[in-house]
């Protein structure tokens, strides 16, 4: 962290002290709820590697969303039941996420 406020804040030295970051630059946490959920989630804020803010991913049990690092790429979706499932029931193929826009 303090190489990441040495290169993006260089007005903030305060906070260049590797000292004062006892923490890794990458977090990942498993995370199971109470209703039997498990949550992954990875946060990484100093990663010296390009960053987009809008890459996501999310997998239900029926359904998952990816948006890709790339803005010029449209986001996918999978919904069990309605987007392509092969005999087996599972999925297929991804969908265009704004195919279902006027619906949802």
């Amino acid at each position: 962290m303090s190489r990441y406020v040495n290169r993006n804040l260089p007005n903030r030295a305060e906070y260049a002290d590797a000292a004062g970051w006892a923490h890794p630059d990458t977090v990942t946490s498993l995370i199971h709820t109470r209703n039997g959920v498990l949550i992954e989630s990875r946060n990484d804020w100093a990663s010296a590697r390009p960053h987009h803010m809008t890459r996501y991913e999310l997998q239900g049990t029926r359904a998952a969303f990816c948006a890709s690092a790339d803005p010029a790429l449209e986001p996918l979706v999978w919904i069990e039941g309605r987007s392509p499932q092969k005999k087996n029931g599972t999925a297929e193929s991804w969908e265009p996420l704004f195919k279902y826009a006027p619906e949802f």
